[in-house]
């Protein structure tokens, strides 16, 4: 009887007949209809949702929370908020103020409260710039570094022997607050510099002598002496050992590379009449005549410094004469050439004309023959066969005319080459396809 009775009044109050009836409305009653409230929400804790084409309020949230978009109720100022910021809402924008930080909290842009701890995290040492919930920038100091410490770039503390492990000379090092210089030592020993990269270096090392120039830690060069070679033809070679020249050799030149200056000729020494220097570098006697020394090999122009192949060769055509001298090895030797015209009319004696001839090795145009390149009466020599060479010094086998070729060419006449012929001490060019004889020479060493 109750039930109906309830039914009955509530129909009373919220339902009426005819065209403008409302329709039902359903409203908020925790303690009324509650059980009813829930099954229609379910997990929605605030705000309206649709039911059967009317609104239904699921409820509200207390003063201190707001509802969700999710329709969920929310604390407004989590724990560690703080600042006023603008939180989207179920109701719209609304603007919660969740106060201040304690103590140097500051409060960051996510509305909550940073301590120093949070702010630095790694850093141990300098300032770190942090804005607030307001943007408003802030410098905290995470740190100082004591004693012989410094504050690295990455902000934490270094120790200054640390930088300076294995370098010497002054170092520069990236701090917080810039660069710095620190003093790491300098370099013992007699050979020791402090080098560019910073690090101690031994000059001079496996060298017997010469110099090294080294780069400097505080810039341009430095010159190390690194000894000396002080034995007799001692040198120091490109490799920086001292070497000994001459060694086994009398007389002659030596050839070393030395390391400044690149390969030297060294003089071996010299040999006494009626000595020469043989090919193995070695005093050989001769037979002494004049300014020549001579033995059945050679004849050697002492004061030319000349060594002339004694005996002649066979009759050649001049190209044929420059590649028998080119090839020659008379008494060790290999450095045989043909003679210029200056050097084989050196060789005349006993004809004065034949040293004011006008052809010599700088003049070798045939304009440059004069009257004196006739030379003297044939066959009136003192050599073998009246040739005009030295007696005993010379030996000859060949025909009496004595004609031998030059190294010389003639540059106005074509295929032309300078010869002497020896039975008149003549100076005179002919066609370089005759067939002369040949009398090779090479520079004495």
């Amino acid at each position: 009887m109750k039930k109906i009775l309830m039914i009955c009044l509530l129909s009373m109050l919220f339902v009426s007949c005819g065209d403008d009836a409302p329709l039902w409305i359903n409203f908020y009653d925790p303690d009324g209809n509650a059980e009813e409230r829930i099954g229609i929400c379910k997990a929605v804790e605030c705000g309206e949702i649709d039911y059967k084409g009317t609104k239904f309020v699921c409820g509200e949230c207390a003063d201190t929370e707001f509802c969700s978009i999710a329709q969920k109720c929310v604390e407004k100022c989590g724990e560690n908020s703080c600042g006023v910021y603008e939180n989207n809402t179920y109701y719209g924008i609304k603007s919660m103020d969740c106060g201040k930080c304690d103590g140097d909290d500051i409060c960051a842009a996510d509305n909550t409260c940073a301590d120093k701890e949070r702010i630095c995290m790694s850093k141990k040492c300098g300032n770190v710039q942090f804005l607030d919930y307001l943007s408003v920038q802030h410098s905290v100091n995470c740190g100082t570094c004591t004693g012989d410490q410094y504050c690295t770039v990455s902000q934490v503390c270094a120790k200054k022997a640390d930088a300076c492990t294995g370098k010497c000379g002054t170092v520069t090092v990236e701090t917080d607050e810039g660069d710095i210089e620190l003093e790491c030592g300098t370099c013992t020993g007699e050979f020791a510099y402090c080098g560019v990269d910073n690090k101690c270096a031994e000059a001079c090392k496996d060298m017997e002598c010469g110099t090294q120039t080294v780069g400097l830690e505080i810039g341009g060069d430095k010159i190390f002496e690194c000894g000396d070679c002080g034995g007799a033809k001692e040198y120091c070679g490109d490799n920086y050992v001292c070497i000994t020249a001459c060694v086994d050799k009398e007389c002659g030149e030596d050839h070393v590379a030395v390391f400044d200056d690149g390969p030297d000729t060294i003089q071996c020494g010299t040999c006494s009449d009626p000595d020469y220097c043989d090919s193995a570098q070695k005093c050989k006697t001769g037979t002494k005549s004049g300014d020549y020394i001579y033995d059945s090999n050679v004849v050697v122009d002492t004061v030319l410094k000349l060594m002339w192949q004694r005996a002649e060769s066979q009759g050649s055509t001049w190209s044929d004469a420059d590649t028998l001298c080119n090839s020659a090895s008379t008494d060790g030797f290999d450095d045989w050439r043909l003679p210029d015209i200056s050097e084989l009319r050196s060789t005349i004696a006993g004809c004065t004309a034949a040293l004011t001839c006008g052809v010599i090795d700088t003049c070798i145009n045939s304009t440059c023959s004069n009257a004196d390149c006739n030379g003297c009466a044939n066959n009136a020599g003192p050599g073998l066969q009246g040739l005009y060479l030295a007696p005993d010094i010379w030996t000859y086998t060949g025909d009496a005319n004595g004609r031998f070729w030059s190294a010389s060419t003639v540059p106005d006449k074509v295929d032309s080459n300078w010869f002497i012929r020896f039975s008149n001490a003549s100076v005179a060019y002919n066609w370089n396809g005759n067939e002369y004889l040949v009398r090779c020479v090479r520079e004495v060493k």
